[in-house]
């Protein structure tokens, strides 16, 4: 799926295996395996401590969401604020069959999603339309949402939610500076990485063909593509991702790196590597499946029925990996990383993702055990993670340490983690 000349970006023949969902969970189970077996320099496992950390999440997923009434995973429920849900407002029960309406809701997921790496404790964000300060997903949500409503990525005056490649390429760091409300006091992790990312987006709509239609390059047209992959309004989430994939893998370069040719979010890891994987490649695409995820119910308003969602994977995120750290799931055999920054290349970092996956996995049914009584409960990963593991990340995280930030320094470069 990576040959096609339209595409603009040519992968290596040898590494399309690891661009496809099934091999995130497996490469993660190898080093999940390794870390298991007491290979790691960097992990060991305490299995005894799994119980506990089911029974915390159940806790919380019964104080969030008491009737277990539980929505997906999604960029959406951040642009519920203050009891305004931004989303629902602008978007209402009339999208379905509406081509238009699924442009737009596809354009203002995937502009957000794209600005959603880590903000770090020190930005927030003033939203007018609720009249409150808002900090990290919540805040970046907010900025997001004003920016493609207010039209800064539209070059039509009188069609502000319009996603234009040439608006993209040209956003300058000022305009959303502005936006963003970034001043030396309110200073956002990777801001100029993120501008960048934005550049590159309009770089992609004007150079894939998926995105004319009509004569015209719009974000929007993934919507057309995605309709047409449906057969008797059915799609499949691994078809979605794959269009993902090949479009915006291109977003994440490593740039003055030997591994430059292994565009997006793939890692080198030794303990992975064989015949089969030369390379020790460990793939997670954390932000194509986190937008995976936000599409789904756009999907489904319009009148399709996604399946195979389940291929999914957890998401291999701070939050996620940090519960598994801070329940003391995961111990550092090492001495701790606090204090120096960790690469998101590093083998600790890549470990930690891949054991976060791991753990998804196995930590889900043994919290729908645990919430399950009379009912049957059919928890997807997207409803335990909005339930969720997410959640318990992020309130242990705020219960251990001041703001809440995660249990390691990361060098966060404010574009994919």
């Amino acid at each position: 799926m990576f040959n096609n000349k339209d595409d603009g970006y040519i992968l290596r023949a040898t590494t399309k295996q690891y661009y496809e969902l099934a091999a995130i969970r497996a490469e993660s189970e190898k080093l999940f395996d390794f870390v298991s077996n007491g290979y790691s320099d960097y992990f060991q496992i305490d299995y005894s401590r799994l119980s506990h950390t089911a029974s915390f999440v159940a806790e919380v997923i019964r104080e969030n969401y008491p009737d277990l009434n539980i929505p997906l995973h999604s960029r959406i429920r951040h642009f519920l604020l203050s009891n305004t849900d931004l989303y629902e407002a602008y978007f209402d029960d009339g999208t379905k069959g509406n081509i238009e309406q699924l442009r737009k809701q596809i354009e203002l997921i995937i502009t957000s999603v794209f600005l959603d790496g880590g903000a770090g404790a020190d930005w927030s964000y003033y939203d007018d339309n609720t009249k409150s300060h808002y900090s990290r997903s919540e805040g970046l949500a907010a900025a997001s949402f004003n920016c493609y409503r207010g039209g800064l990525y539209s070059p039509f005056l009188d069609k502000p939610c319009y996603v234009d490649g040439r608006t993209l390429q040209a956003l300058s760091e000022k305009a959303l500076a502005d936006e963003f409300q970034i001043r030396e006091d309110n200073e956002l992790i990777g801001f100029e990485n993120r501008v960048k990312l934005v550049n590159k987006l309009g770089t992609i709509v004007e150079t894939d063909s998926l995105f004319q239609r009509n004569g015209m390059r719009r974000l929007g047209h993934l919507a057309d593509e995605l309709v047409s992959l449906s057969a008797n309004n059915i799609v499949s989430t691994e078809n979605i991702f794959a269009t993902l994939v090949t479009s915006f893998s291109a977003l994440w370069v490593k740039e003055n790196s030997p591994d430059s040719a292994l565009v997006g979010d793939i890692w080198r890891h030794k303990a992975v590597e064989s015949d089969t994987n030369p390379l020790g490649l460990v793939p997670f695409h954390k932000i194509l499946q986190w937008l995976t995820y936000s599409l789904l119910e756009p999907l489904e308003r319009f009148g399709l029925e996604v399946v195979d969602v389940e291929r999914l994977t957890g998401l291999p995120e701070y939050r996620n990996g940090g519960l598994f750290i801070d329940s003391d799931v995961l111990k550092v055999k090492s001495v701790s990383p606090t204090e120096v920054g960790l690469d998101i290349s590093s083998e600790f970092v890549i470990e930690w993702r891949a054991l976060t996956i791991g753990f998804l996995d196995r930590l889900r049914p043994l919290v729908v055990e645990l919430l399950t009584s009379d009912q049957q409960l059919d928890l997807t990963m997207g409803q335990f993670l909005q339930g969720g593991s997410w959640a318990a990340g992020r309130k242990i995280a705020r219960n251990l340490r001041l703001n809440g930030e995660p249990p390691f320094k990361i060098n966060l470069d404010g574009t994919l983690f």
